[in-house]
């Protein structure tokens, strides 16, 4: 499933957050390909429509966000 890969972004994230210069590209992309991953996970057909709209609008958060790097 989708979580994994989003698990995996957020490692990734984190571990750049927390590097003594973190790489503004490197955490746009994470934010990008969680935002994907994001958008794919909620075609799964275990979630219903307003689980559907909330993971919607947190990919456009993360998109949004990645705009700030």
């Amino acid at each position: 499933m989708g979580t994994a890969r989003i698990k995996a972004e957020l490692q990734a994230l984190r571990d750049n957050l927390k590097s003594s210069e973190p790489d503004a590209n490197a955490i746009r992309h994470s934010l990008l390909s969680m935002a994907s991953h994001t958008v794919a996970l909620s075609g799964e057909p275990i979630f219903d429509e307003a689980t559907r709209s909330k993971l919607h609008r947190l990919a456009n958060a993360l998109r949004n966000f990645s705009s700030q790097f």
